[in-house]
């Protein structure tokens, strides 16, 4: 996709609801997950769409090092899966709560070694100035979101409850480092680009006894709905 065309924020709020969970029958998280928010978010620059990532702080006990959308496990003064993912984004980016417009949740996924994911998508200022939390974040920066719908990735597959799961990686310079995006924040930004650009090519997530795809938008095939009707003989 190299045409540049122009998606307002309407119509993104239209395309994204499509697939909010909020307006279906909601599923619980089996007791066995811990339970973690993050925030997709999005912002229009020069008419096109970008997405907001972090490059989590080196130091970190988990998941260090990594490209990663702000967010973390949920605390039990959290009133809902949302309010995790802002008080997140403040803590790690300062990012205002009142300055995001939620405008969908997307049914989640897991992380290793046992964390259900939501994920919440909201549209911030194009002019958010990040104040980073170096403890949890190393860098902040944005990559337009329609990027994850080239071809010019890797894969490599990981094993997980004896189930090969497809990973993508993304390569890109930033501020004169490569910088990779991979796993479930590859995922989602994938799931996110093809929402938003109406792309609904199926892309290979993992592998069962089925063709497995994209989790957000075809769910009855899903790895994660697989894996959630079978974890009771799962191992992470």
């Amino acid at each position: 996709m190299n045409e540049r065309v122009y998606i307002s924020s309407e119509d993104v709020r239209k395309r994204f609801s499509t697939h909010d969970i909020r307006l279906k029958d909601k599923t619980s998280t089996p007791p066995v997950f811990d339970k973690a928010s993050v925030l997709v978010p999005l912002f229009q620059l020069e008419r096109e769409w970008h997405v907001l990532l972090t490059v989590r702080s080196k130091h970190l006990r988990s998941h260090s090092g990594l490209v990663a959308f702000p967010g973390g496990k949920q605390d039990s003064d959290d009133l809902d899966d949302i309010e995790t993912a802002l008080r997140e984004a403040e803590e790690e980016i300062g990012l205002d709560p009142n300055e995001v417009e939620v405008i969908s949740v997307l049914p989640g996924s897991f992380v290793r070694p046992n964390v259900m994911v939501t994920v919440v998508v909201g549209i911030i200022p194009y002019n958010f100035k990040p104040v980073i939390n170096e403890h949890e974040v190393h860098k902040v920066f944005s990559l337009p979101l329609k990027r994850f719908l080239n071809d010019d990735f890797t894969t490599q597959e990981f094993e997980i409850s004896g189930n090969q799961v497809q990973s993508y990686f993304f390569s890109d310079e930033v501020d004169g480092n490569t910088i990779v995006t991979w796993g479930f924040t590859a995922s989602y930004c994938i799931y996110s680009a093809i929402i938003l650009y109406q792309d609904y090519k199926k892309r290979h997530y993992g592998y069962t006894d089925k063709y497995v795809t994209l989790d957000c938008l075809w769910p009855e095939i899903s790895f994660t709905n697989y894996f959630l009707t079978n974890y009771n003989s799962a191992k992470l």
